[in-house]
């Protein structure tokens, strides 16, 4: 199944009206209620259908606003990976490393 069919599946779309109705119907980010809603899933696991995620790791965000979150991430992940590009020291490996699985067990 492709992921756009997935977006598709009855138990996203439950899903999705779960959290729009747990925000009110209003984005999380800058709560006006006016513009497109969308669902923002604050990481991606590997492996893992769209609806198969936590509530407290979807958001209700308009389409602005979730166009920068997602801008945002990828700057993130851009400056993170350059600068283990640049400087691979085993200070700052060893760093981005203790990052992510704090990231990681916040989510078990």
């Amino acid at each position: 199944m492709t992921y756009s069919e997935k977006l598709k599946d009855p138990r996203w779309q439950r899903c999705r009206l779960d959290t729009f109705e747990r925000a009110s119907w209003k984005c999380e980010e800058c709560h006006i209620g006016t513009s497109t809603l969308t669902v923002h899933h604050v990481v991606y696991i590997k492996g893992r259908n769209p609806w198969e995620y936590r509530p407290d790791l979807l958001q209700c965000l308009c389409e602005p606003c979730h166009k920068h979150r997602e801008e945002l991430f990828r700057k993130i992940t851009d400056s993170i990976k350059i600068a283990l590009k640049e400087f691979p020291t085993e200070r700052l490996v060893q760093c981005s490393k203790k990052l992510m699985s704090t990231a990681f067990d916040e989510l078990k």
